[in-house]
């Protein structure tokens, strides 16, 4: 009797210890992870748009990788998933020029993802940036980097559907 108890008991916390250790991974992915936002808006229009916004606020767009045809060719079935590098120029160079151990966190991205329901608009992990950030006005620069890249996936979500 007191042996099946010792069992169960143990158990039980074994079961419960698991069970801490899934939420703590959960709570610590979410809060690392970077901001996504949707829209119903076409796919497209959502490219568009977004490339618009970051050549206004002075970015410049490096590269436009596209995913799908790569997950296409190994079996994998997406719509439509795109990754747009881009970066501030002058930035970059104070960057690498006195911290060049930060440059491989960048560049920037955007990633547009087609689904079902609409377009999704995932953004750069800035806390991961912020956190590694080896001086402040490199904080600085992340803190208005991601605050023009909440404003222009402000900007294309909040347009009406065409």
């Amino acid at each position: 009797m007191i042996k099946h108890l010792f069992k169960r008991r143990a158990l039980d916390l074994v079961i419960l210890f698991l069970i801490l250790v899934s939420m703590s991974i959960y709570l610590f992915h979410n809060r690392n992870s970077p901001a996504t936002s949707y829209t119903v808006r076409d796919f497209d229009i959502t490219m568009t748009e977004v490339q618009e916004g970051l050549l206004k606020r002075g970015y410049t767009i490096d590269k436009i990788q596209p995913i799908d045809k790569g997950l296409d060719k190994a079996g994998y079935k997406l719509e439509n998933y795109r990754v747009i590098f881009y970066r501030n120029k002058i930035d970059s160079k104070r960057i690498h020029n006195s911290h060049p151990e930060f440059t491989t966190l960048l560049p920037l991205t955007l990633t547009i993802v087609k689904d079902k329901h609409g377009t999704k608009i995932i953004s750069t992990p800035y806390k991961m940036l912020l956190k590694n950030a080896p001086a402040d006005y490199i904080k600085r620069l992340v803190l208005k980097w991601k605050k023009d890249s909440r404003e222009i996936v402000k900007e294309v979500i909040s347009q009406p559907s065409v």
